[in-house]
């Protein structure tokens, strides 16, 4: 190994490739990538873009890449790396040696404590007497390459070939004594090997020589190829630019002759200019003359102009000032005409709901006092005359009776539970004008004597016609645990339950018609149907029970419905309807079988849904036929 500050020069366990093989052979691979790790630019100069694990690059591509590393580039770091590695690996037969020469180390495997030593012992005179010494102390115990690799660490430094060769005429002959057959044998199979390998270097260099030369040849022949092509091409370019040179001096000559003409036609042009240039002087002092006439001219008449200016923006001003004035008494007479007119349909309209309010009121308080005993002996007197109760009795006693007390228990119970402190605040705000309207009008009704029913809270006053917006608000507040609702009933379908209020409150009230005008059975039958389904989803049975029972006392049939034509018009659904011919067949033997009375189209928006029952609706043959219900699905319009 090299001393600090020294140029390396590889021994000869590196230039000979059979003893660098059994030097690496020694060496653990976990630690002979350790260079690689470590040193980026050893890394990128042989293994570019590689990943150094314990399998990759191989053992053979390390051991070139080593090689040529420490051969070519005299890299002595990696070169001290890999002996001191191997002297560890090989700690005995240095231990052996250090004691054949009476060098002295604690552990041999540490190479900084004993090298300096060893190789000054080498420096002397008795150097082949000390290397005698080491080769007779361990070649009965170790492998003769192993000891020339030993020797070629410690030599680092000498003439190394001298010290190969005696070291391997030891390994013959030890000690001067008979000639040992077996280690002479394993120096004839290492001559032997390396007389082969040096063959194969011979042989290996010939063959580099041949294509190093054969590479040459032809780079030289393709500069030899490139030189006559730059000649040739310079050769031509000589001749062109040769062409150009002379067309460039026939230019200039012509240039020079129509410079002569310029400067001629010049001169002429001076002269000319000379006697311009005294004409536009006179032609200049008679314009100063006139300008100074036209500018006093001017000048008189922006005076007369600013003048006039000033009177017309007076008269301006006034009339702009007349012309608000009339504007604004105009629009002060359209705003209190307006405003007088607002007020007289305001008080008509007021008028006109305050006496609409007052009847019902009226015709529901006087219901209200009929017992329901005397209810039920109207209705069994009725009966037994084979008459029964009025559909107009009959729907009140459904829906003011049994259905309205019995949402109002409901709603009276459950605000309670969920807004314990302000339910009747809650109710109240939620209506506003409506339920101070309410609250005065029932109050008149008991003044005047129209009823002696007793209010007992707030929730008296509610009617059919709150329940929609009170359920549409209150929803997820009145159907959970908290509100009451038992764990075995479902939740009702919010906007199937919202839609059945909104039939109730929007049906025909059948007190707000004269007794002799009976609603029609089958909308009081729809009126009792919807409370019914309300009464079931809200958990009651025998409410829904007792509705049922007034439904079929309900006189009347129901009436096959005869076609109306209010369809919208044509070109609002469709502008041609093509096709679909099957489609309308199918929903004509649908409606012909009298059981079904409803027919569902369902599909995306814009599948043509509207378009089929619109022209299916057109199509109906006669006033008599029964029309039954066509439903229409989707994203588009729904019919």
């Amino acid at each position: 190994m090299p001393k600090s500050g020294g140029a390396y020069r590889p021994v000869y366990h590196f230039v000979d490739e059979h003893l660098f093989n059994a030097f690496i052979e020694r060496l653990p691979r976990s630690r002979l990538v350790d260079p690689l790790r470590s040193d980026e630019k050893l890394r990128n100069r042989h293994f570019p873009g590689f990943r150094i694990t314990e399998t990759t690059p191989n053992q053979q591509q390390v051991l070139t890449a080593y090689r040529k590393e420490i051969l070519q580039r005299n890299n002595s770091k990696l070169a001290n790396f890999l002996c001191k590695l191997w002297i560890r690996n090989s700690h005995e037969l240095a231990s052996s040696a250090l004691q054949s020469i009476g060098v002295s180390s604690e552990d041999a495997s540490e190479v900084d404590t004993w090298l300096q030593k060893a190789q000054t012992e080498l420096e002397g005179g008795g150097c082949f007497d000390f290397l005698r010494s080491i080769v007779h102390a361990v070649s009965q115990r170790f492998p003769p390459d192993d000891i020339l690799i030993f020797v070629s660490i410690i030599g680092y430094g000498r003439d190394q070939q001298p010290l190969r060769d005696f070291v391997e005429q030891e390994l013959r002959v030890p000690g001067g004594a008979e000639r040992n057959p077996h280690l002479e044998k394993d120096w004839l199979g290492r001559e032997f090997e390396l007389a082969q390998t040096k063959l194969k270097d011979l042989e290996r260099s010939r063959e580099e020589l041949t294509l190093e030369f054969g590479h040459e040849a032809n780079a030289a022949q393709k500069e030899l190829d490139g030189a006559v092509r730059q000649h040739d091409e310079a050769a031509l370019h000589a001749s062109a630019t040769r062409a150009r040179t002379e067309a460039l001096l026939q230019q200039i000559e012509d240039i020079k002759k129509g410079l002569r003409e310029e400067q001629r036609s010049l001169k002429e042009q001076d002269s000319r200019k000379e006697e311009l240039l005294k004409a536009a002087e006179h032609h200049r002092e008679q314009m100063a003359t006139i300008t100074v006439s036209h500018e006093k001219r001017r000048k008189d008449a922006d005076e007369r102009i600013l003048e006039q200016t000033a009177v017309v923006n007076r008269l301006r001003t006034a009339l702009d000032v007349i012309e608000k004035r009339v504007r604004e008494e105009e629009r002060a007479r359209e705003e209190a005409r307006a405003r007088e007119e607002e007020r007289v349909r305001e008080e008509e309209r007021v008028r006109e709901e305050t006496r609409v309010r007052e009847e019902e009121r009226v015709r529901e308080e006087q219901l209200r006092q009929i017992p329901a005993s005397m209810l039920s002996q109207l209705a069994a007197k009725r009966s037994q005359e084979g008459l029964g109760l009025g559909n107009n009795a009959v729907c009140y006693q459904g829906l003011q009776r049994v259905f309205r007390n019995t949402v109002v228990g409901f709603l009276r119970e459950r605000l309670r539970r969920v807004f314990p402190a302000d339910h009747t605040q809650r109710l109240k705000k939620l209506f506003g004008e409506q339920w101070e309207k309410a609250a005065q009008n029932a109050a008149q009704s008991r003044e005047i004597g129209g009823t002696t029913t007793t209010i007992r809270d707030e929730y008296d006053l509610l009617g059919t016609n709150h329940f929609f917006e009170i359920f549409d608000k209150f929803y997820d507040k009145l159907f959970t645990p908290e509100a009451g609702q038992p764990a075995g009933v479902p939740r009702p379908v919010k906007s199937k339950f919202l839609g059945n209020l909104k039939t109730i409150k929007d049906g025909r009230d059948p007190l707000s018609h004269p007794v002799e005008e009976e609603i029609p059975f089958e909308e009081a039958h729809h009126l009792l149907i919807e409370a019914k389904q309300i009464l079931t989803w809200l958990g009651y049975e025998t409410q829904p029970a007792e509705l049922s029972s007034l439904a079929a006392q309900l006189r009347g049939e129901v009436e096959p419905p005869s076609i109306v034509r209010r369809l919208p018009s044509e070109d609002s659904i469709y502008q041609e309807f093509v096709g679909r011919g099957t489609v309308l067949t199918d929903l004509a033997e649908c409606f012909a079988n009298p059981d079904n009375r409803r027919c569902l189209l369902a599909g995306d928006g814009g599948k043509g849904k509207s378009a089929v029952a619109y022209r299916f609706a057109q199509n109906l043959p006669s006033p008599t036929f029964a029309i039954p219900d066509l439903f229409c699905v989707g994203q588009g319009r729904g019919h």
